[in-house]
């Protein structure tokens, strides 16, 4: 029998590549990591082994070298199914979370074959080699391809089970590799000659490699640190791990980056601080979590180390970065968690991480030196990734109703207008807003379909609810990823207009920031549109930085005052001045005026003092459904108290 070493030498050459790679590239040290190296080191020795092997039948030199060979062939070609099962198992959980029972089961048959290797040396039953050099197969050889295809079984079996927990795209190379290797066995398994199993193997290793298992997923490359992929990675075997894990998050609040050339390479902040972070401790992982994002990761250190590495970043931030030219001054926010001691859960770090990076600037904590575990509401951050399951659960069902939150005529002294927008109730989490979906949605690629149900749904609500509400009109507060999304509003007025529902009907309430960002693009529709009658508002004016040209430049009929301008205006003599000037400034423009953040008794009294034509806020009831925005509108009395 003549076998052709080919397959046999690119499989060695695949795997010598891949696992040299490994040695010298930057990457996180995890069980998953070493478990892909382990794969192809196995693979190497099998291949390599298959070829002495060869040489030495084909050269007649020594039966007991054949059987060595045979043997350590046998046991990395076992080992390399097991092998990728313990990859899937740790793509998703670390294997102290697995049961006994699952344990036990995918060992026993690993045990098994290796122990038929064993017996093999006293009784031939799963090969031999006769005196002339003849390899023949035993007759417990099928039992090792009924081992194999128990662990691919498996294999699939974890790969459905824990499908929310390993992206698509893992699962689908997965796949592809477990096919490539069932095919190369049956090819092998009917035509031996054709050693094609190793290089299946590596092949399927190779594609791994290139697609989900590359180092460089996960590396940052413009600082050369660790990057959100590998931090992710470590602390999923570090949640459920026995040792203790610190993680110190640095957040820069108002990081602006910057990049020079020099020595014909680009360097920028983010890379400099990286570097000053890198040479804090030695005893320090560094990762870049975001773009303004860094965290330092111990492992079992002492209060006394901690404090000192916090101490000295909070010492070095205080001083400016020099940059070219450039001095500048950050802002951060610093944030101690243990690992597993306070989380035990990936996905409520997760949750944490996000929620410290989009804090205040100004934000205080519970000690002097950094944010902690008991800084954080767990509830608000349990619900929020809980909220994506939800979401997608209400599109399926189409379970979004509109809400309505009265706007209080100061003329009329009564709601003349309702704030429209949409929510849906989980039986888990209760209900969930738009400002709380929108993100998702967008994400997902199915914003533009809810919203053009949502537009449905205020069709409807003209036609058959609308006379009894004792209202003028809606306002509807479009998003700012629908406000510039191509053709939304125009759909929208042709819709209204395809129904036979007068312009007047809703007002369309565009936010200051996007008409910072996007004017150019909505002037023209605007102005079309107001030509026929539709009104545009601009809301949440005051939020941040107001850029007065907007209430003059674009064609408004009016415009909301954020509330935190309102609820300052109450306090702050200054801040009172301007909302007084503003207002007036609106009405010799003639455009409509209301001020949001109306909560309670003391702001209503307050606005008898400003030249406002309407208010709206909690004080006035919000979010409520169709039958509650009804039967308020019955009740046909003046406002005087939040009842």
């Amino acid at each position: 029998m003549i076998v052709n070493p080919f397959y046999e030498l690119v499989a060695i050459i695949i795997s010598i590549i891949i696992v040299l790679y490994y040695g010298t590239s930057k990457k996180i040290s995890s069980v998953q990591n070493k478990v892909f190296v382990l794969l192809n080191v196995a693979n190497l020795l099998t291949a390599l082994t298959d070829i002495l092997t060869y040489y030495f039948v084909y050269t007649k030199t020594s039966l007991a070298a054949c059987f060595i060979c045979s043997d350590i062939y046998f046991v990395t070609h076992i080992l390399v199914i097991p092998l990728l099962l313990l990859y899937i198992l740790f793509s998703a959980r670390d294997w102290r979370s697995y049961s006994l029972v699952s344990k036990v089961l995918s060992s026993i048959p690993f045990v098994a074959m290796i122990a038929l290797v064993i017996y093999n040396k006293f009784d031939p039953v799963l090969y031999t080699y006769n005196s002339d050099f003849i390899y023949s197969r035993g007759v417990a050889m099928p039992c090792l391809y009924f081992g194999i295809a128990f662990y691919v079984l498996y294999a699939l079996v974890f790969l459905f089970k824990f499908k929310k927990e390993i992206p698509s795209i893992k699962r689908a190379i997965i796949m592809i590799a477990l096919t490539c290797n069932v095919v190369s066995v049956y090819i092998q398994f009917i035509s031996y000659e054709t050693r094609i199993e190793t290089f299946a193997i590596s092949f399927s290793l190779l594609l791994m490699f290139l697609t989900i298992q590359d180092p460089h997923s996960e590396k940052d490359f413009e600082t050369n640190l660790y990057n959100k992929n590998a931090f992710m990675s470590l602390m999923k075997q570090s949640v459920n791990s026995l040792s203790k894990h610190i993680i110190i998050t640095i957040v820069i609040r108002d990081f602006v980056d910057f990049a020079r050339e020099s020595d014909n390479q680009i360097n920028t902040m983010g890379a400099e601080i990286g570097h000053y972070l890198e040479g804090v401790s030695k005893s320090c992982e560094v990762f870049r979590y975001e773009k303004n994002v860094f965290i330092m990761h111990m492992m079992d250190a002492s209060d006394s180390v901690i404090e000192a590495v916090v101490d000295e970043v909070k010492s070095r931030f205080k001083e400016p970065w020099q940059f070219s030219d450039i001095n500048i001054v950050y802002k951060i926010g610093i944030c101690r968690l243990d690992i597993p001691t306070e989380i035990d859960n990936i996905t409520r770090l997760s949750g944490i991480l996000h929620n410290f990076s989009s804090w205040e600037a100004d934000r205080t904590y519970a000690n002097d030196k950094y944010a902690s575990l008991g800084d954080f509401d767990l509830k608000l951050i349990d619900r929020s990734t809980k909220i994506k399951d939800a979401v997608m659960k209400a599109v399926e069902t189409d379970s979004f109703e509109l809400i309505f939150s009265p706007i209080y005529s100061m003329g009329d002294k009564k709601n003349a207008s309702a704030i429209v927008s949409y929510r849906f109730l989980d039986d888990e989490i209760g209900y969930v807003y738009a400002k709380e979906m929108i993100p998702i949605l967008e994400r997902q690629g199915v914003l533009n379909d809810v919203i053009k149900k949502i537009n449905n749904k205020i069709i409807n609500f003209y036609k058959n609810e609308f006379n009894s509400c004792d209202i003028k009109s809606i306002v509807l507060k479009v998003s700012s990823p629908m406000t510039i999304q191509a053709g939304y509003l125009n759909e929208l007025f042709d819709l209204m207009k395809e129904n036979n529902i007068p312009s007047d009907y809703l007002c369309i309430e565009i936010t200051e920031y996007i008409v910072s960002k996007s004017k150019n693009k909505l002037i023209e529709l605007m102005e079309t549109r107001s030509k026929e009658g539709f009104a545009f508002i601009l809301s949440e004016y005051g939020s941040g930085y107001s850029n007065m040209s907007a209430i003059y430049d674009i064609p408004i009929s009016g415009l909301t005052v954020d509330g935190n301008v309102v609820r300052a205006a109450f306090e702050n003599k200054r801040a009172r001045v301007a909302l007084i000037n503003t207002l007036q400034l609106a009405r010799k423009l003639n455009l409509g005026t209301a001020l949001s953040g109306i909560t309670d008794h003391k702001y209503f009294n307050m606005l008898q003092y400003f030249s406002c034509d309407y208010a709206f806020g909690s004080y006035f009831m919000e979010d409520l459904d169709v039958n509650d925005f009804i039967n308020l509108g019955k009740q046909d009395k003046e406002v005087t108290e939040n009842d």
